[in-house]
């Protein structure tokens, strides 16, 4: 995967994933340039999550929680797939 995305648009979940394992590489002799290359990130990116990880560490790759009240769901919208069944 050589096009850069944004990771962002992740669960947080795979974010946190990628962040451990992203730092993991680094710490294990890869290059910064070629993690960032292999996982399509920002070098800066990959800096940044290894200078948190070395500042504060593994607790600092961890996902955070998402600030604000949760989005409502619409009553006309499809059913979520991760929700148990409602038997009625």
């Amino acid at each position: 995967m050589n096009a850069k995305f944004d990771a962002r648009s992740l669960d947080h979940r795979l974010l946190q994933t990628l962040r451990q394992r992203a730092v993991a590489a680094v710490n294990e002799g890869c290059s910064v340039a070629q993690v960032a290359l292999v996982y399509g990130l920002n070098r800066r990116t990959v800096f940044r999550w290894v200078a948190d990880y070395r500042r504060d560490g593994p607790q600092a790759l961890l996902a955070k929680p998402i600030p604000g009240r949760p989005r409502r769901r619409d009553a006309n919208a499809a059913p979520d797939p991760m929700q148990p069944a409602r038997s009625e």
